[in-house]
């Protein structure tokens, strides 16, 4: 009996060992090449595990892992209509973690370790479907934001060169053209407020951004140049409605 609680004491010293050690390498490859604060809680996380080497670990390895993969699974297909498998391999080590942690006693596990691991796991889910649809909410306004912004070059009817040749003609009056532009203000300053809002929920925002006001920071910069832009677009059909210029 003694020899077989010894075998298996080995055989968890060895789980986490590896475990520690993976964990180190995955956290200077994020370092290295993603998220120095990511990629420091990972390495961090592998020297508790080789430390510490207690059950729990493993349910902090997986719930790390499942968000990681998770989340840069939704990141690449937000922005780049992709797939990452990358992401895909995270998810499938991390469920694999919490796995190892619900056999770790055989059939034997406690009714409170298996409470606490549908717990980790409902947890996850809920940062990852937060996530996605935070990150959709971003996609969709950034769109909107994207096509108030075309209208500043096209020569198409409804964009704002036609309206100013309409104010140029006298065909429309200078507030009816200001109205419009106050108007579609408007939607893009709503969409920014929502993009700014979506952000907070999204762990996007914690992985690919080192803080969330780097996030905003970025992501000001299209409304931040429409509404230069929208500035420059009234003086000129002020300058046009006094002059007739042609």
């Amino acid at each position: 009996m003694v020899k077989k609680n010894s075998e298996v004491k080995t055989d968890l010293e060895k789980k986490f060992k590896w475990w520690g050690i993976g964990l180190i390498i995955l956290g200077l490859l994020f370092i290295y090449g993603i998220n120095i604060i990511i990629g420091a809680i990972i390495l961090m996380t592998g020297v508790v595990t080789l430390i510490i080497r207690k059950d729990w670990n493993l349910t902090l390895i997986g719930f790390l892992i499942i968000l990681l993969g998770g989340t840069k699974i939704i990141d690449v297909v937000m922005i780049e209509q992709s797939f990452y498998y990358f992401g895909l391999l995270l998810i499938f080590f991390g469920v694999y973690a919490l796995k190892q942690y619900y056999s770790l006693n055989g059939k034997d596990i406690s009714d409170r370790k298996k409470m606490f691991l549908i717990g980790i796991v409902l947890f996850t889910l809920i940062l990852l479907i937060l996530t996605f649809f935070s990150e959709l909410t971003i996609s969709r306004e950034e769109i909107t934001i994207k096509v108030y912004s075309e209208k500043l070059t096209s020569q198409d009817i409804g964009s704002y060169s036609w309206l100013a040749k309409e104010v140029e003609s006298g065909a429309v009056t200078l507030e009816y053209a200001y109205n419009i532009l106050s108007e579609d203000e408007k939607i893009v300053n709503e969409s920014e407020r929502k993009i700014d809002e979506a952000s907070k929920y999204s762990l996007v925002t914690y992985t690919r951004w080192s803080s969330l006001d780097e996030r905003r920071e970025y992501n000001r910069i299209y409304p931040a140049g429409f509404r230069s832009s929208m500035s420059l677009e009234r003086t000129l059909m002020e300058v046009c409605s006094k002059r007739k210029c042609s």
